[in-house]
């Protein structure tokens, strides 16, 4: 029986999808897995600490689960307070902020491989989900490319 280490990072409590996708893949690949969860809400403080439980354990794959709702919570509940303009920076502020845990990562776990969910952007009140724009795509698609 093979044995692997994954962590599991994300924006909201993930304690149940851990305990389902060790045993998924106990019962389907007859591998043995040890989990490094996060805590509520507590993926960047693991990211950024280069002594966190999470770098000490090590992972051979690390899961990034970051929720729209959560990561934009305050656009998302007051999307007529914000101006386009300022949930364009907004945007673009998440997504530096997420290469720069990309490239943190990457450095600090050279052989673990990361996958890492889209994260939708709520560009258009009052509903995250109400049109896609230009923009809105270009952020998505910009997920699926590594910048220079």
């Amino acid at each position: 029986m093979s044995f692997m280490k994954i962590a599991l990072l994300s924006s909201f409590n993930a304690d149940l999808l851990s305990r389902w996708l060790a045993r998924f893949l106990q019962e389907e690949s007859h591998l043995q897995t040890t989990f490094y969860v996060s805590g509520y809400g507590q993926y960047q403080q693991a990211i950024l600490d280069p002594e966190s439980e999470f770098y000490r354990s090590q992972p051979e794959i690390v899961i990034l689960l970051l929720d729209c709702q959560d990561v934009y919570s305050d656009l998302i509940q007051q999307p007529l307070d914000y101006p386009l303009e300022l949930r364009r920076a907004r945007v673009e502020r998440e997504l530096e902020s997420l290469w720069h845990a990309i490239d943190l990562i990457g450095k600090r776990l050279p052989d673990s491989i990361l996958l890492l969910n889209t994260l939708v952007a709520p560009l258009s009140p009052p509903s995250a989900f109400s049109n896609i724009t230009p923009f809105t795509l270009y952020v998505v698609l910009s997920l699926n490319i590594m910048p220079d």
